[in-house]
């Protein structure tokens, strides 16, 4: 992408996901892949912590058949 002569830097997806996190209440791998195209939020999470970010997870009990738990991820 170039605006006015200037080359726009993509996000990163740690970057994308400390922007949801920041505006957002929460995380979860559903909405990640579903707005960002992220599809192992799990390991994007394990990065921004190695960064020094303190994030934390919480296992939820999931709705749909068949499936146990999902993480809900928050900033700190």
């Amino acid at each position: 992408n170039k605006s006015r002569g200037y080359i726009m830097k993509r996000p990163t997806q740690a970057e994308v996901v400390m922007d949801h996190l920041k505006r957002a209440d929460y995380s979860t791998d559903s909405q990640a892949t579903s707005l960002y195209g992220i599809g192992q939020l799990a390991y994007v999470v394990h990065k921004l912590r190695k960064k020094g970010i303190k994030i934390t997870s919480t296992m939820k009990p999931c709705i749909k058949p068949g499936a146990v738990r999902y993480a809900e991820y928050r900033l700190a």
